[in-house]
């Protein structure tokens, strides 16, 4: 997985267009976090597809985990900027459905509790 100082800058300068997907060893999947893991969950809903939501406590912000399927699904759903076939660790996808901050503020705060 890229380092926590890449992850936090590329969360930082998302502006909610961005899906940031990182390969994690310990869940074996793909996670996301913040604006990324928001508009992750929002691309995957009209399908019915549910993603596993939860709270990062060391990047203290909202959390999901991607599997594979998941995966090919967000690969759809938008445009891929950087293709994980050069590095596995690490997907960039360019999203086309308007961020709500207002539904991201409200998302993050059922999953801090």
């Amino acid at each position: 997985m890229k380092s926590d100082a890449f992850i936090l800058r590329n969360e930082l300068l998302n502006d909610g267009c961005s899906i940031y997907l990182y390969f994690s060893r310990m869940y074996e999947e793909y996670v996301a976090y913040g604006y990324s893991a928001f508009v992750a969950l929002e691309n995957c809903l009209p399908a019915n597809v549910a993603l596993k939501e939860s709270y990062s406590d060391s990047f203290q912000m909202p959390m999901v985990k991607v599997n594979r399927d998941q995966l090919a699904l967000l690969r759809t759903k938008g445009l891929v900027l950087e293709d994980p076939s050069a590095d596995e660790s690490y997907l960039h996808i360019q999203s086309f459905i308007p961020f709500d901050e207002r539904k991201y503020e409200e998302w993050a705060h059922t999953l801090r509790g």
